[in-house]
């Protein structure tokens, strides 16, 4: 493409104003445009605004949002391609607006013409000459913080902006504008084509804008400077990074980033990678750019966007007033600059102003040096139970993280709190992260009422036709997601849900909700932890919790510590009778819950918590093993006497085996409580098929026998189970699983705590036991205390309130009530 010259731009401009004139295009007349990128749109549109005022259209948007569109603008003429069909939406028969194609640019810009083909239908107009009042363009704003209105530019707004770049930028003819940003938007429009030309700088108009072209056309083109959001750069740098160093060679004195904040280590690199400063200026479509970004030599404040023109922009606070430097309020601005008023309808005289300030809904900060700091948008601060929080802030935090490319915080309800924050992201390429190490990474760098609960990972952001993110739009998307409440299933867990609800007064919770969320306050979570400091008689430390107050959280560091100590046998109470020794069978809390029921135990025999010591490293992977362990310890810690024994879930397996252990070492067991625990291997001919299972897994080739010895009786279990419970078609499905080696997968505890009860054939044992069931599982088969009957030398059943996990817990006061009527007396009778 042959370059054009201000002496060629001028005599197009004054042939098309006078094609258009010749139409019955006035001053006064409205004039669209929906070219797609190239120098066709760039010739309209600077030769229209000379002539009407130019309304641009985004020819990527629907018909249906086009014709919409055109309806509200109510344009006198439109410019269409002309070397494509003219669209049904603008030739549709109830159009009254005259209509032009364009010829394409091929060779040079002279092959640009005007073709009209339908008339232009006269209104009545106010006569009236180009000035600098007179409107040069509309434009739409992105909408991004609300509705979307329309802004007109006046020829003065273009002029002073023109003059402020050139004073601003040091600016001069050789200079050159990279145009990269579409042109139907206002930045493109004013920043990168019509006030360069205005200031007699040259533009740039890169065939292709893609970042993937940047090092062919920045070389080729030689431009002096580019503005562009924060997206496009960042995209950029990631093409630049495996170029060598001093690659592409370029013509740049600066970068201008616009639209949004801009990453600190985005700026950053990509200064270092071009050798010349990336700065953020303040601008708006309403305004155009209002403050002026810190060259060299001076060095900008990161975090900053310039200095602000004296008398023009300020900070305006709740109550009217302007603020002094270091208080934050709203930015608002007046002067040549601004727009003369917001275009309701397109046919209303502007309005908005008051008093000739334009308030611009964003919040920031002028310090004692006159350079702003943007902090936020009153309409997306986030207000949590009275608590104000910047979106800005969480979002800073986010892209100091190396994964994040893009961030967004936005408001959610919240049921008590009025709103909640949360945020989303989009990660670099081929990086993969989890949105709670994401939490985690806020955790430090947060206050607690900062932090949102979830940082939801996206493939990408929602944009407004600017290219801003849209915040309203995430949390409009994701207020519409079902709430989730996970309840607690682990007995801490139920212990501290519990505590909650007791200070929180209310149940709507789960154990992901944070506390403050919940509608705690800070003297409430302060005597929330000193609860459960004497609950689980353990110290909790700000480090351990850090910002994390969720019931999980606290669950799981609660346990950790505990675990920490390596213990296989606590003394939790002090006495001077017989011991009980009780098996939790709690690997996932480690017993904690069992404190409470050691304190309501009533006789003077001390109590002893036995672990869960499962090793598989170490060859502890069956009941059996498990159980050896605890014998030396029960040995010494009970020299002489009978021994008591209880066990809750597997750990009344454990203590049948122990039992039996002691026993085989010559010593008498008086008692063994099981509290909801299986009975399906005490029954004759699940014993029988437990022996068979064990015989197949001997005989049978070593791939297949190892597969039975492991699987095998997992898979009965299972099938068992189903078939108590009336699923009589499992079987068959057990069988196959067994056969394909799938009936137990996964590795966690659980499973492995599941495979060796599901190997663990109960021998018979001399003493008395007692069955204790919960009404979860009185009626299930599985646990029926008739099965023991041929294993021990008494069996008692009996029932206690609550599910498997509450019966411990919620209704410990019960169970201890039970126990306290049917151990024997700690002193012997």
């Amino acid at each position: 493409m042959v370059p054009l010259s201000f002496g060629g731009l001028g005599r197009l401009i004054r042939d098309i104003g006078t094609q258009l004139r010749a139409a019955g295009i006035d001053p006064q007349s409205r004039v669209g445009i929906a070219l797609p990128r190239g120098p066709e749109a760039a010739l309209l549109s600077v030769a229209v605004c000379c002539s009407a005022t130019l309304l641009p259209l985004n020819p990527a948007l629907s018909p249906g949002e086009l014709e919409s569109e055109l309806e509200k603008i109510r344009v006198d003429a439109l410019i269409v391609p002309g070397w494509m069909d003219i669209p049904a939406w603008a030739s549709a028969g109830r159009s009254t607006f005259g209509l032009f194609q364009v010829s394409r640019a091929t060779t040079s810009f002279d092959t640009v013409a005007l073709t009209q083909v339908r008339p232009i239908a006269r209104r009545a107009l106010e006569p009236g000459a180009l000035n600098g009042q007179s409107v040069a363009a509309i434009f739409r704003t992105s909408g991004t913080t609300g509705s979307a209105k329309r802004v007109p530019v006046t020829h003065e707004n273009l002029l002073e902006m023109a003059h402020k770049m050139r004073r601003w930028l040091k600016l001069s003819p050789a200079d050159r504008s990279a145009c990269v940003m579409p042109i139907y938007y206002n930045a493109g429009f004013k920043a990168t084509l019509v006030v360069p030309l205005l200031i007699g700088c040259s533009v740039a108009l890169p065939a292709a804008t893609g970042p993937q072209d940047f090092e062919r056309w920045v070389s080729e083109l030689r431009p002096t400077w580019l503005t562009a959001a924060p997206a496009y750069l960042q995209a950029i740098l990631d093409k630049l990074r495996p170029l060598p160093a001093g690659k592409p060679e370029h013509s740049l004195r600066f970068v201008l980033s616009t639209a949004s904040y801009l990453p600190d280590a985005v700026r950053t690199e990509l200064a270092a990678r071009l050798g010349v400063p990336v700065l953020e200026f303040y601008g708006l479509c309403e305004a155009g750019m209002m403050t002026a970004p810190t060259l060299p030599p001076a060095v900008a404040r990161p975090g900053t966007v310039g200095a602000i023109p004296p008398g023009e922009l300020a900070i305006r606070g709740d109550d009217g007033a302007l603020l002094p430097p270091g208080e934050i309020g709203q930015i608002v601005l007046r002067g040549p600059s601004v727009m003369p008023g917001y275009l309701h309808d397109i046919d209303d005289a502007p309005a908005g102003l008051v008093d000739g300030w334009l308030a611009t809904g964003d919040l920031g900060v002028v310090d004692a040096d006159g350079i702003l700091t943007i902090t936020g948008r009153t309409r997306e601060i986030i207000n949590r139970g009275g608590e104000k929080i910047s979106p800005y802030d969480v979002e800073k935090v986010l892209l100091q993280h190396p994964a994040v490319r893009e961030a967004a915080a936005f408001a959610v309800p919240h049921p008590r709190l009025g709103e909640s924050v949360a945020a989303a992201v989009v990660l670099n390429d081929a990086v993969v992260e989890t949105s709670s190490a994401l939490v985690e990474f806020l955790r430090d760098r947060l206050a607690p009422f900062q932090m949102p609960r979830h940082v939801h990972i996206l493939p990408a952001l929602p944009k407004g036709t600017t290219g801003k993110i849209s915040r309203s739009q995430l949390s409009a998307d994701f207020s519409r997601e079902v709430r989730k409440i996970v309840h607690p299933d682990e007995p801490l867990q139920i212990q501290i849900t519990a505590i909650w609800r007791r200070i929180l007064n209310h149940s709507d919770f789960g154990v992901d909700d944070d506390f403050f969320e919940a509608g705690g306050d800070s003297l409430q979570a302060t005597e929330m932890l000193l609860e459960l400091e004497a609950v689980t008689r353990q110290a909790i430390a700000p480090s351990d919790i850090k910002a994390e107050l969720t019931v999980r959280h606290l669950a799981t560091t609660l346990a950790r510590a505990a675990a920490a100590r390596h213990e296989l046998v606590t003394r939790v109470k002090d006495g001077s009778g017989r011991p009980l020794f009780i098996c939790h069978g709690d690997f996932d809390g480690w017993g904690i819950y069992a404190l409470r029921l050691a304190e309501l135990i009533k006789d003077d025999g001390p109590i002893y918590l036995l672990h869960p010591n499962f090793d598989k490293a170490a060859g502890i992977d069956t009941i059996e093993a498990m159980a050896r362990r605890y014998v030396p310890h029960l040995l010494a810690a009970q020299p002489e006497g009978k021994f008591r024994l209880a066990g809750y879930c597997h750990g009344g397996l454990a203590a049948w085996e122990i039992a039996h252990q002691l026993e085989a070492a010559g010593r008498e067991v008086d008692q063994v409580v099981l509290v909801d625990t299986f009975s399906i291997n005490a029954r004759p001919t699940v014993r029988g098929i437990a022996r068979t299972v064990s015989a197949l897994g001997g005989i049978a080739p070593k791939a297949i026998g190892d597969r039975v010895k492991t699987q095998g009786m997992p898979a009965v279990w299972s099938g068992t189970r189903r078939l108590m419970q009336k699923d009589r078609a499992l079987v068959w499905r057990v069988a196959k699983r067994l056969y394909q080696g799938t009936a137990v997968t996964g590795a966690s505890l659980r499973t492995a705590y599941y495979r060796a009860m599901s190997h663990y054939l109960p021998p018979r044992i001399g003493s008395r036991v007692i069955c204790l069931l919960s009404d979860e599982y009185a009626s299930r088969t599985e646990f029926s205390a008739a099965a023991w009957k041929g294993l021990a030398s008494q069996v008692v059943q009996e029932h206690v309130p609550g599910a498997h996990n509450t019966c411990i817990t919620s209704h410990v006061d019960d169970l201890a009530g039970t126990l306290n009527r049917l151990l024997s007396p700690a002193k012997p009778l």
